[in-house]
């Protein structure tokens, strides 16, 4: 496996990712990219409090995660790449592989 679902929601994390898309996907880990997350342990903690203990959560920086995408990529593991609150992050981190559809989007 690798990156499952690529998803731009200004939510971040929230029950549609975890329940909706992490369990069905066996997700084992949620990279949330955002630079204010990034930065801020609070933030961080929230968002960690709405995950399960067997998800694992990253939280990096648009610059960092451009950077470490290859290793998610190759990661044997299923994950999920977030972006938030709009488009920009997504458009500046290369495409990761998988689904991937702004949240509300239609097919």
């Amino acid at each position: 496996m690798t990156i499952v679902l690529n998803r731009i929601d200004d939510r971040l994390i929230h029950g549609q990712v975890v329940v909706g898309w992490g369990q069905p996907l066996d997700v084992k880990f949620i990279v949330l990219v955002d630079d204010a997350v990034a930065e801020s342990d609070w933030e961080q903690e929230l968002y960690r409090m709405g995950v399960p203990p067997e998800m694992e959560v990253r939280f990096h920086s648009v610059a960092d995660a451009a950077r470490l995408l290859d290793g998610y990529r190759t990661d044997g593991r299923a994950g999920i790449v977030l972006t938030g609150p709009h488009p920009a992050p997504a458009v500046r981190v290369p495409h990761a592989g998988g689904a991937g559809r702004a949240a509300g989007a239609r097919r």
